[in-house]
């Protein structure tokens, strides 16, 4: 027994919303209490009743559409003496009218479950869905559980990473600085904090205007993550106020790389210099505690000549 012409008719009454009559017939070749499962929330049914009764729904929704079959295949497979599955696909495009606003292209999967129910055929069975959008040409089966959980865990860790982000210049916001500083610190060695304000920089927004003044912050911005080790922290915690927890051995070390920071700045176009004020941060010392001593210092080389670094041990 052939049913892949009948499965055929079936998806072609249901789909391409044909004659009444049409759909009566294939009304016809399903049990009383066959069970739809479909792609939607809402497609599930339990009774022929219930299938004839969306059908219609359906076949009035598209009564505008004009649809084509733009491909379809059908696989039989004999489960036993009275059981037989048909399963294939199918895909409906709009290709009588290409240049309508709505453009359709559906592709769907199916499997129908015949039962030999006194010696007459019936479909006791229906499952349809559509493939993952972004599967790959020709595949047939959704990714694996375990490609889903890696995929879930990578973008909730990218969202992670932009809650994280300052949005303007990638690098941490305040929140998150604070927050990582905590955490960096538990992991030891001579940890020393910067904090970075640009001089005058109310001026490159008053004569150059906020989009110049923009390129500005975020041109600073990648010279200190330039300037620092990957594994170094750094933060926007102000409008143009910087902050830098880095890992330096001694007042030296720390120093050259302020003295790297204030050259590289320089160096950048329509950028006004920056001041620097340095602390070293000491164990079980409060984050903020550490940047109030840095801010200090900072402060005192505005107050004095700017362009140029002060450390506080």
């Amino acid at each position: 027994m052939n049913l892949c012409q009948q499965t055929k008719e079936l998806w072609r009454a249901y789909f391409m919303g044909e004659a009444e009559s049409a759909l009566s017939q294939v009304c016809q070749w399903l049990a009383s209490d066959c069970v739809i499962v479909g792609t939607g929330r809402h497609e599930f049914y339990t009774s022929l009743e219930q299938l004839c009764a969306a059908a219609r729904f359906e076949a009035q929704e598209r009564s505008h559409l004009q649809l084509d079959v733009v491909d379809e295949w059908y696989e039989q497979k004999y489960l036993s003496d009275t059981s037989i599955l048909v399963y294939g696909g199918i895909r409906i495009g709009d290709s009588a009218n290409p240049d309508s606003e709505t453009f359709i292209d559906m592709d769907t999967r199916f499997s129908v479950l015949y039962q030999k129910i006194e010696d007459t055929w019936k479909i006791v069975h229906i499952h349809q869905s559509l493939p993952y959008a972004d599967q790959m040409e020709g595949e047939y089966y959704p990714k694996t559980l375990r490609e889903q959980v890696r995929e879930a865990r990578d973008l909730a860790q990218r969202m992670q990473k932009l809650a994280s982000q300052d949005s303007m210049t990638g690098v941490l916001n305040h929140h998150s600085f604070y927050e990582q500083c905590t955490t960096r610190m538990r992991q030891g060695g001579e940890l020393w904090m910067m904090a970075i304000d640009l001089d005058n920089f109310k001026q490159v927004n008053d004569t150059l205007g906020h989009l110049a003044g923009d390129r500005v912050i975020k041109g600073v911005a990648k010279v200190l993550k330039d300037s620092v080790r990957p594994e170094d922290l750094v933060g926007r915690v102000g409008g143009d106020e910087f902050a830098v927890l880095c890992l330096c051995r001694g007042v030296a070390q720390v120093a050259n790389l302020a003295q790297e920071i204030l050259n590289r700045v320089s160096q950048q176009p329509d950028t006004p210099s920056v001041s620097i004020g340095i602390a070293r941060a000491w164990n079980n010392e409060p984050v903020a505690t550490i940047f109030q001593r840095a801010d200090e210092a900072l402060y005192r080389v505005k107050r004095k000549n700017k362009n140029n670094y002060m450390i506080l041990h």
